[in-house]
């Protein structure tokens, strides 16, 4: 279970532009970053970062299930 992110399928948004939906391996690979980092995007701690730096246009990550479900 402490795995199922990396089935997730995100749609990712910069501030409020929508960019585009893929897997977090897909998503990793187009944002040139790791796996690892996605992950972290979706945590409650990288929200209070960007809300703490008032962030202009951060990555936004939103959860649109398992693939293939």
């Amino acid at each position: 279970m402490a795995l199922e992110w990396k089935k997730k399928e995100w749609g990712v948004y910069k501030g409020d532009e929508f960019l585009f939906i893929g897997s977090t391996k897909e998503c990793a690979n187009r944002l040139g970053v790791s796996e690892n980092t996605i992950y972290f995007y979706t945590t409650n701690a990288y929200k209070r970062r960007i809300e703490k730096r008032n962030a202009k246009n951060p990555i936004i990550l939103v959860d649109l299930g398992i693939e293939g479900d």
